[in-house]
């Protein structure tokens, strides 16, 4: 099969609209910067060519469009930095993955479509009576040989910006499920995380002829772990008509990521399930946290206490962000006006 082709094709820098103030702001409104992409399509990711392909960033659906007649996508004012780009088919068993740093200035990134099989389950996390709830928005990575690179000391798995090796991320629906693919075959370790929480992680395989189900993960409490939340809405700057599913995201300092464990209870889960002696200290380093709007166009996201770069953005609307330093066991309200480009 003959590769696609990422191209940055035009960085350009957007005025950001004014956003509700707060007096826990810790540094004025920035600019998110915002790049131009075209998803070259040499051989289509799907046989079927007019079927619409998704294109994801760190697990968030950003737009799903058709190819135009020369095979291309042009995806218009995405926000720079380095992601987790994917390219899927409508049943994700088809696509690719890799990490790109958008808006580098015209490089091109040579990269190999594949069909696979796609991993899937629920996340949900235990309440104080011992129950469940499903957990929606929430992000999802499975990392290629994951178990192994912890067990020879590769790890912590970086999630987020500098994430090496092979992964895929996706966010769960309102019932708490997610649908990760295409997946290569082999060992994955598939991880979920919110702050407050341990980590849960489940040791798989996937092999030629099936899919992976119910891989169902599981928030535990994390007793005194510090965090905050952030809340707002996300609207329209021209009229202030609320932005359904936009995303609302916190990102780390990648010098001062989140270490982050797991349970015992899943430790010796995974080490019955792999046969591998895995480390009791943190598995994974977690550079950012995310959730999307609800219809009303308002979102709650739980973050560490610590300084965060918040932004918001969805397709079509230059994104617009601010740094904040919410304190342990606060709700600090972050509102946002995106205006229409």
């Amino acid at each position: 099969m003959r590769n696609v082709a990422i191209v940055v094709v035009l960085v350009t820098l957007i005025v950001i609209g004014g956003c509700g103030g707060s007096s826990l702001i810790a540094h004025a409104l920035s600019l998110i910067k915002l790049a131009d992409v075209v998803l070259d399509i040499k051989d289509r990711v799907t046989p079927d060519e007019e079927e619409k392909l998704t294109v994801l960033l760190d697990g968030y659906v950003v737009r799903t469009d058709a190819p135009n007649s020369a095979g291309a996508l042009e995806i218009s004012r995405l926000p720079v930095g380095k992601f987790l780009v994917s390219l899927v088919s409508a049943d994700r068993r088809n696509g690719w993955h890799g990490t790109v740093q958008i808006g580098s200035g015209g490089a091109t990134t040579a990269v190999n479509p594949f069909s696979g099989p796609v991993i899937s389950g629920t996340v949900s996390r235990q309440t104080e009576t011992a129950g469940q709830v499903p957990v929606a928005n929430a992000v999802v990575v499975a990392f290629e040989d994951g178990a192994n690179r912890l067990a020879n000391g590769q790890g912590p798995l970086r999630i987020g910006g500098l994430s090496q090796g092979g992964h895929m991320m996706a966010m769960t629906n309102d019932q708490g499920g997610y649908v990760l693919g295409p997946s290569k075959y082999g060992k994955w370790l598939v991880a979920v995380f919110q702050p407050g929480y341990y980590a849960d992680a489940k040791a798989v395989e996937v092999v030629a002829g099936g899919d992976v189900g119910n891989t169902n993960l599981l928030l535990r409490p994390q007793a005194n772990a510090s965090k905050a939340t952030l809340s707002g809405t996300v609207v329209a700057d021209a009229n202030g008509v609320p932005l359904f599913a936009a995303l609302a995201r916190a990102d780390l300092s990648q010098s001062q990521p989140l270490a982050v464990q797991v349970s015992s209870e899943t430790r010796v889960a995974v080490q019955s399930a792999t046969g591998l002696t895995l480390p009791a200290g943190a598995w994974f380093s977690w550079h950012f946290f995310a959730t999307t709007t609800s219809t009303a166009g308002s979102y709650s996201l739980s973050v560490p206490a610590t300084t965060v770069r918040a932004w918001a953005y969805k397709y079509g609307y230059a994104g617009a962000s601010r740094d904040l330093t919410p304190l342990a066991g606060s709700v600090v309200s972050s509102d946002y006006r995106l205006q229409a480009q």
